[in-house]
């Protein structure tokens, strides 16, 4: 009987063990995979640009010249339009930037007051110096076609390869606005 007791001893000692083998097991996958989480909400939007920059050089790669610049012109816009000022600020010419944008907030005001919620541009004439392409185009607001929200302006664009380039464009004025009777 003695060793029956031993055995009971033995075996309830055997099965906390295991518990708490498998509680700590538990434990450890529960706080490992939280801390995965807490890595991939850090490092999404990292990870998520260097996708995106690597599908748009894919993509950049089988356009025209004037395809590509017309397609960087339309990045800028698509972050404006999408409120992500700073990525569209970024890809701003830097003593452009200083000269008239010197803070993220001025630029912010400046495109919420003259570009429309969804643009919609016409191409008119594109040129080429070295790596530098002017654009002459028009803007317009697409949700309200009888807005008077329509302006002309000149785009620069400088490359210095795929999807690495800059943009600046005529800000003086602060644009050629159209009256909208056109």
């Amino acid at each position: 009987m003695n060793k029956r007791k031993n055995y009971k001893k033995l075996n309830i000692i055997l099965i906390s063990i295991i518990a708490v083998i498998l509680l700590l097991i538990i434990v450890r996958t529960i706080t490992g995979n939280r801390k995965e989480e807490q890595l991939s909400e850090e490092e999404y939007a990292a990870l998520s640009d260097q996708y995106e920059n690597e599908q748009n050089i894919e993509t950049e790669k089988n356009m025209t010249e004037r395809d590509r610049i017309d397609y960087y012109f339309s990045i800028f816009l698509k972050y404006i339009e999408n409120g992500k000022y700073e990525k569209a600020y970024d890809l701003l010419y830097s003593e452009f930037k200083n000269n008239y944008f010197p803070s993220l907030t001025e630029f912010e005001d400046y495109v919420k007051k003259y570009f429309p919620i969804s643009s919609g541009v016409i191409y008119d004439n594109i040129e080429r110096l070295g790596n530098i392409y002017i654009l002459w185009v028009n803007v317009e607001d697409l949700l309200d076609e009888s807005s008077n929200n329509k302006f002309s302006m000149n785009v620069c664009i400088e490359e210095y390869g795929f999807n690495d380039y800059k943009i600046s464009f005529s800000a003086d004025g602060p644009m050629q606005r159209n009256s909208g009777n056109d």
